[in-house]
């Protein structure tokens, strides 16, 4: 992405380590994406009428989903940006899934649309990872809030309970999670919305609907981590192994496809002096 090359380019012409820069980089941007969220106000009426949803027998649940979502949500995209997960592979993880001892994950599922635990896409995506310590320190800060989040729903707290768990300690829908994706993307300036559409719905409230995203994916950040690392000298079959690639092909086809789009903009950037 951009906001990446930017970030690094920064680093590298005042003498800062370019890796470090992009671990704060993101470690802000999540920091951000943690903050809880003050609920909105839907209209005069509905403020002051409607009631918070319950799940049947829960009177605490509305308390955990309002603290649970940008936690598990900002988790999934944070593990993706240091550990190349596909998205289907960061919502599948479950706590089993997570040594803490030795700093590692183990990829093993993957969770899609079709809203079931499956295998992973190839037999070489079953892998095992390392991860760094910052992330070690937040999952584990995570588990510990999960189990309070958890006891507050009447659910407990388990070894194959999922890491990103939804408001009924289940795991995460995919287009829910896209759906916040996006709109964080956009709120932190990464993305942006092609249309506004204006309306007003069935209560008499005006209300804004955006559409025509144009910005970075969730693979966006497989691409960027797979760009960095042989960059920045990682050999290219260890790159394979960590993101999961079939094929060696894969990995240095998004290098050399990174790498051929900054070159001509090199050439275009030479071109626009010599015509100066």
């Amino acid at each position: 992405p951009a906001h990446v090359r930017r970030r690094w380019r920064f680093a590298r012409r005042h003498s800062q380590n370019p890796y470090e820069a992009l671990a704060d980089h993101a470690q802000g941007i999540l920091g951000r994406a943690n903050r809880p969220q003050p609920l909105r106000r839907r209209g005069r009426h509905q403020a002051s009428q409607s009631k918070p949803t319950e799940a049947p027998g829960d009177a605490n649940h509305q308390g955990a989903s309002a603290d649970i979502r940008p936690q598990n949500q900002a988790g999934a995209t944070g593990r993706t940006y240091c550990g190349g997960l596909r998205r289907g592979e960061a919502l599948a993880l479950v706590w089993e899934d997570v040594d803490f001892e030795n700093a590692r994950l183990r990829i093993r599922k993957q969770y899609g649309k079709e809203k079931v635990l499956k295998d992973p896409k190839t037999a070489k995506s079953r892998r095992t990872i390392s991860i760094d310590s910052q992330t070690v320190d937040y999952l584990r800060d995570w588990r510990t809030r999960q189990q309070t989040i958890f006891a507050e729903a009447g659910a407990e707290q388990q070894a194959n309970s999922p890491v990103c768990s939804n408001e009924l300690c289940g795991f995460l829908d995919p287009d829910n999670f896209s759906r916040w994706r996006r709109k964080f993307f956009v709120k932190e300036g990464l993305a942006h919305y092609a249309n506004e559409t204006v309306y007003t719905d069935k209560c008499g409230i005006e209300r804004v609907k955006h559409s025509g995203y144009v910005g970075p994916n969730f693979h966006a950040l497989r691409r960027a981590q797979a760009t960095l690392l042989v960059a920045g000298g990682v050999d290219p079959k260890t790159v394979q192994a960590r993101l999961g690639h079939e094929s060696l092909n894969t990995t240095l086809n998004i290098y050399a496809e990174e790498v051929g789009e900054n070159d001509r903009k090199a050439a275009d950037f030479m071109g626009e002096l010599l015509r100066d």
